[in-house]
């Protein structure tokens, strides 16, 4: 194996916490402790895009099912929809609930208490890209995506005993199959039927 080709933002780099391929591979989403989004074209190495996104680290990005824009989530607490097209234009913001981001924290008999900064999947979108899974305290908050982009919380999906630190549903189309991990280490797998 070799290297083919490397990225670079600048000769100051920021941390990445993300990174995201499209659909095809020609394009790379990263998500940077600097509050930026970084859009590269894989085929030539080049960032071709980069805008202020959060207040604050952004902890996760991914591209939408239609590839048309992509979605992000940072310390701000903030869920945002930027257009891919018109980079840097925010299509939709939306305040998500406590627990959503972190610090996550858990306490124990004896005085016990674990601090985690996000490190893992904080945000997951089903195969059809109408519904929205969030970390949350004890379990994982789903929503539906209205067509404007804006959220509507529908489902809580409950059941641990810690703050949920990442979450993911099933790639294969119409499985309705999500999970939910822990700072425990307990995986809850749920089989859901959307609203």
């Amino acid at each position: 194996m070799k290297i083919e080709k490397s990225l670079s933002t600048s000769v100051n780099l920021p941390a990445i916490n993300w990174s995201c391929y499209n659909h095809n591979g020609q394009l790379l989403v990263t998500a940077a402790v600097d509050g930026c989004i970084r859009l590269f074209d894989t085929r030539t190495g080049d960032c071709i895009s980069s805008w202020s996104a959060h207040q604050g680290e952004i902890y996760s990005a991914m591209f939408s099912v239609d590839q048309t824009t992509c979605y992000t989530i940072g310390a701000d607490s903030k869920f945002i929809q930027w257009s891919i097209h018109n980079t840097g234009q925010q299509l939709s913001s939306t305040s998500l609930h406590q627990g959503a981001v972190g610090p996550f924290v858990f306490t124990g008999h004896g005085g016990y208490r674990q601090v985690q900064t996000p490190k893992g999947k904080l945000f997951a979108l089903e195969s059809e890209g109408q519904h929205l899974l969030t970390c949350a305290p004890t379990g994982a908050q789903m929503y539906k995506i209205n067509k404007d982009g804006s959220l509507l919380r529908s489902l809580y999906l409950g059941g641990h005993r810690s703050p949920v630190v990442t979450v993911d549903w099933s790639p294969v189309a119409d499985c309705r199959l999500c999970l939910s991990g822990s700072m425990d280490g307990r995986v809850r797998v749920s089989s859901v039927i959307p609203p």
